[in-house]
């Protein structure tokens, strides 16, 4: 974690640097001396506080002596105004951020790149998208399962600066855990169980900001990704949802409970504390009968003191209606955030159940909340200047992406009529590639690993060649004798570069695979540590089909091994086409095929297999069932491999590499 100087958008790590920023912007005539702002500059403390003290110091040496007494005020509004605007803030981006531009499409193009590198490695296969508009919040799509982040809180400066990238960084990270936990259909089961319309819309917004407890407990106790959702939320309420409603009016609400809930649960309690702490505090209010803050102070570590003045002042002018159920609420906040799955369910209905009688007793009271005329004080939206947005900014960030998923469908097409396959152009899918960037849940099994390189060691045997005679290189016991007459007693090993392969794996990622896929990943990640240090071309290709496109996944790229969630249906034919295409022109090709069996759409295998004989790619497929036991029939065992069980596939991994690269058939291990 650094700690940066932000002044008008612009990020300094010396304080000193950014005062000099922000002098050049101000009149020095503002201030009544035409001295003291180069003498200020002399003032090299890279620290905020010290930078301050020094200033303050000795006042009068950065003055002539025309300025008398009236002008030491003065200076002393310019430190104060120095040390509101020059803020300092915690930035986490800095360490991972690499990739930044100054040209604007590109930059924003960097930026939702490493937004999707983040969803990625929470697990999720969920598309991160810039939307043109400027909504009240940020949009999740829930039947795409997409999220949607408007582009202008990324524009106005190039590269953008590393406080914005955290805040979008805890945006995104926020609306993918809402994914990751569920969110919509824990909602449907709690809603489900509520008829009245007017209970239904109040649940939704009680649900809502319940769920926006757990999401950001959940990150904090991930620790990092806390970091970056306290950001997140602090900027959110600064800018888009201000808290504008007057818990002080005599007549209580549903609504305004609710979000004094809010205000207090995320912005004073989570936003000040970890898990522990917030165990702490809900204990404490379980422990009194009414909600009193007495000795809280007592019970809160050294650094979550902070945290009984914040409530103090957030109390004292709310409606005393409102504490008994503000007490229940508060007391399940720690309960809210380490409850899983269903059984949230529960808790919320139990929750609800408690907090409904006093909605009731409201009601008796002051009558049903339809016939109060009272003007509801509305959220206004304090979204600070953006720059003007051009709808082509938006296609050139996304032809820029584009450029790293390269679209193979007019090349599968060729693929089919160099063949003169006769195929309906109705039943090819449209296929692209894309990088993967979902880290693997498992580990490479060192038993197969240390298999495998026994089989790439003998194969990098094979290929050496000897020459001797040589006048320099490793010494020759048998050419010492020419040591004395021409010197050429020297050795040296080379290897042959003709005899290194390009091995492709294709891995079905289908939705059928799911069941064996932890069985696949701990297999190609075998593969991978073993083949990297012996210098063959890898590639580790994964596919599925989604919304009826046909997506070949890169798994390994930039050096690193990334995974894949198994989704959708099996095009093979154009996946295997597009695979051959991707590895076309090698002079020794092994495409490695893994699936369970055949494809269910799209053009069929058939033509994939006769695509890569045409192009002396040399294709093998590891399947199960009928149908590949037809095809192992029809193209012999060459190309076919059967398994029965997926337990059996390193070791048919290992006899297909033996056969293919070893030219001494036989291998002790």
């Amino acid at each position: 974690m650094v700690e940066l100087y932000r002044v008008e958008g612009k990020s300094f790590k010396k304080f000193f640097k950014a005062v000099d920023y922000w002098l050049l912007k101000e009149e020095e005539s503002n201030y009544g001396c035409d001295r003291w702002f180069s003498l200020l500059r002399t003032i090299k403390a890279e620290d905020k506080e010290e930078w301050i003290k020094e200033a303050l110091t000795d006042i009068r040496q950065f003055h002539c002596w025309k300025c008398g007494i009236a002008i030491l005020e003065k200076q002393k509004n310019l430190v104060n105004r120095i040390e509101k605007e020059i803020i300092k803030y915690k930035c986490y981006s800095y360490f991972w951020r690499v990739n930044r531009s100054t040209i604007e499409y590109m930059e924003l193009a960097n930026v939702l790149l490493a937004l999707r590198k983040i969803v990625g490695c929470l697990g999720l296969e969920v598309r991160v998208e810039w939307i043109g508009g400027m909504p009240y919040i940020p949009i999740v799509s829930k039947k795409r399962e997409k999220i949607e982040i408007p582009i202008q809180l990324a524009m106005g400066e190039y590269p953008v600066p590393f406080y914005k990238v955290d805040i979008l960084s805890g945006m995104v990270i926020h609306d993918a855990l809402h994914l990751k936990e569920k969110t919509e259909q824990v909602a449907s089961s709690l809603i489900s169980r509520y008829t009245g319309i007017r209970d239904r819309l109040i649940l939704r917004k009680f649900f809502d900001v319940a769920e926006d407890i757990h999401i950001d407990g959940v990150a904090i106790i991930n620790d990092i990704l806390g970091n970056y959702v306290r950001l997140y939320r602090k900027w959110f309420k600064e800018n888009i949802n201000p808290s504008l409603y007057d818990y002080q009016a005599k007549i209580p609400t549903a609504e305004k409970l609710i979000y004094l809930w809010e205000d207090i649960a995320l912005d004073i309690i989570l936003a000040n504390a970890d898990l522990g702490v917030i165990k702490i505090i809900s204990q404490y209010f379980q422990e009194k009968e009414v909600l009193a803050l007495d000795d809280l102070e007592d019970v809160l570590p050294p650094e979550s003191k902070i945290i009984k003045p914040l409530l103090e002042d957030a109390l004292k002018d709310v409606n005393k209606f409102y504490w008994d159920p503000l007490k229940i609420l508060l007391e399940k906040v720690y309960e809210i955030i380490i409850t899983e799955g269903e059984s949230r369910v529960k808790l919320y209905d139990c929750l609800w159940s408690k907090i409904q009688k006093y909605l009731f007793e409201w009601e008796e009271q002051f009558g049903p909340k339809e016939k109060i005329e009272v003007e509801r004080e509305k959220n206004q939206t304090n979204i600070p200047h953006f720059a003007p947005f051009d709808p082509k900014l938006l296609k050139a960030v996304n032809s820029t992406i584009e450029k790293n998923s390269r679209e193979l469908t007019l090349q599968i097409k060729d693929a089919l009529e160099l063949m003169n396959a006769k195929v309906n152009e109705k039943l090819i899918y449209s296929t692209i590639t894309e990088e993967s960037n979902i880290l693997p849940r498992h580990y490479p099994d060192p038993i197969i690993v240390g298999k495998l390189k026994e089989i790439f060691r003998m194969h990098r045997e094979d290929t050496l060649r000897i020459s001797r005679g040589l006048p320099y290189g490793k010494l020759d016991t048998s050419r010492l004798y020419r040591a004395y007459t021409t010197g050429l007693s020297f050795k040296q090993k080379d290897t042959i570069k003709e005899d290194k392969w390009s091995i492709t794996l294709l891995i079905d990622a289908s939705a059928s695979m799911i069941t064996n896929w932890s069985l696949v990943e701990k297999t190609f990640l075998s593969i991978y540590q073993a083949i990297i240090l012996y210098n063959h071309k890898l590639e580790i290709l994964a596919y599925n089909e989604i919304n009826e496109i046909c997506i070949l996944t890169r798994l390994f790229h930039h050096n690193k091994i990334f995974s894949i969630a198994p989704q959708g249906n099996t095009p093979s034919g154009e996946a295997c086409i597009g695979a051959a295409k991707l590895i076309e022109g090698s002079k020794r090709s092994l495409l490695l095929h893994l699936s369970d069996g055949l494809c269910n759409v799209g053009v069929g295998y058939n033509y994939a297999i006769d695509y890569c004989e045409n192009k002396n790619i040399d294709l093998v497929t590891i399947g199960k069932g009928e149908k590949i036991r037809r095809l192992k029939e029809k193209y012999g065992a060459a190309r076919i491999e059967i398994i029965d069980n997926y337990e059996e596939l390193p070791e048919i991994i290992q006899k297909i590499f033996r056969r293919k690269l070893l030219k001494r058939k036989t291998l002790c291990v």
